[in-house]
């Protein structure tokens, strides 16, 4: 932090503007039967929201826990949940009281500061940043210590202007909350449409089926069959990684795969390339573009279809399916049924799944044609999920400029 700070900004320690891990303010008589707040890791989330709270009694959290009140922020004090963004502003606690994971730091505003402007500061990168160079420790163990916090040089402008700041980027999150929750819905609309029509499909010709009959998957149309996973394959292949030691195989020619890359919709977001040597040098595939991909270890039942031909690791397997069976349906079958197959994996470290597992999955076939149409319901569906998705990117690039300008100084805001 400069010492050259805007006109009417006060500099000065953290502790200038905020109580570090403060004891709780009693406004409410405590007794062991009180009910409380508490809070834990799990229960914040990465873009430091406080997702949910639960109700303990007071005599069972008094002791051992970090303790809060309404209006207080929370700082994940531990990595990687600090450098996740972990953290929160507390509100509508029971009786005003909350208690919770002894990894967070609680930073309590001054009477010149506003709690919610010390919240977002809390979530500037810079400050987030010089926290994360500060942290002590090793491996997993490393924190963010509470004299960094104690000592933290910020320049605070007067309090109507840390209102009025509050308020821009407030609108902000509204936007962002506003569209996370129409994601949570289309998420929500899309898992019932699989489990209704993956089952009763949609018939044919606008009209819905009428006959069913019993399978080893439960009542299915009459029109259509249950088949193995196995089956359905005319191949299933893995990948491979060519040696790290050479790097003429890891020119960027080929995009390369890994689980990590399994969250991809589109190619160009694989992480890594090799070379066509690197190919022909190793036990790595060329998979054709829309071939469904999946994870056969480390992050059993997640899938994934590419737009473009790619070469993929060991962990990975490409299924390419016969004539009677729809990519995009297969892919969008095996998504649905992705706890399940996740609960196939075994392994005490890392989990992965036995392609004879796999290969005798039961699945309830269409017709071709249906299997396409319910393909592109569910795909439209996806579609309009990720462009949300990109809205969010995109507010929240915006937020980011503006807490570098705003939280700087850089611009300033009218206080009427």
């Amino acid at each position: 932090m400069s010492d050259l700070v805007p006109d009417g900004w006060v500099l000065g320690d953290l502790t200038n503007f905020s109580e570090i891990n403060p004891k709780l303010n009693q406004q409410t008589v405590l007794t062991d039967n009180l009910s409380v707040s508490f809070i834990k890791m799990e229960d914040v989330s990465n873009n430091a929201k406080v997702r949910n709270k639960r109700i303990r009694k007071y005599n069972k959290v008094s002791k051992g826990f970090t303790k809060f009140n309404d209006h207080d922020v929370l700082v994940a004090k531990i990595t990687p949940c600090f450098e996740n963004g972990k953290g929160g502003y507390v509100e509508q606690l029971m009786n005003g009281i909350g208690f919770g994971s002894t990894e967070f730091h609680v930073l309590r505003a001054k009477s010149d500061v506003d709690s919610k402007f010390l919240y977002h500061y809390t979530n500037f990168s810079s400050f987030r940043l010089d926290a994360e160079a500060s942290m002590c420790g090793t491996g997993g163990q490393r924190r963010v210590q509470t004299d960094f916090l104690r000592t933290y040089k910020v320049a605070f402008p007067p309090l109507p202007e840390q209102q009025k700041i509050v308020k821009i980027l407030t609108s902000v999150d509204e936007v962002i909350e506003k569209t996370q929750a129409q994601i949570d819905k289309l998420k929500y609309l899309k898992t019932g449409m699989m489990q209704e029509l993956l089952t009763n499909g949609i018939g044919n010709n606008g009209k819905p089926h009428t006959q069913f009959k019993d399978s080893p998957v439960g009542k299915i149309p009459a029109e259509w069959e249950v088949y193995e996973l196995g089956q359905l394959a005319s191949k299933i292949e893995g990948g491979g990684t060519p040696s790290k030691n050479e790097p003429l195989f890891w020119i960027r020619e080929i995009p390369w795969a890994s689980v990590k890359d399994l969250k991809a919709v589109k190619l160009s977001l694989t992480q890594e390339y090799i070379s066509q040597l690197g190919l022909d040098n190793s036990a790595c595939k060329l998979i054709p573009a829309n071939t469904m991909i999946l994870a056969s270890r480390m992050a059993v039942g997640k899938a994934v279809m590419f737009d473009k031909d790619v070469a993929i690791n060991q962990d990975l397997k490409a299924f390419y399916p016969k004539k009677n069976l729809d990519s995009q349906f297969l892919l969008h079958w095996y998504l649905s049924k992705a706890n399940y197959i996740e609960s196939l994996g075994t392994g005490s470290t890392v989990k992965g799944i036995r392609l004879e597992d796999l290969k005798i999955l039961n699945i309830a076939l269409p017709s071709v044609e249906e299997q396409r149409k319910l393909a592109s319901i569910f795909t439209s569906i996806d579609e309009t999920i990720n462009k949300k998705k990109s809205k969010i990117k995109i507010i929240l690039n915006t937020k980011k400029a503006l807490m570098q300008d705003l939280l700087t100084g850089k611009i300033r805001v009218k206080v009427i």
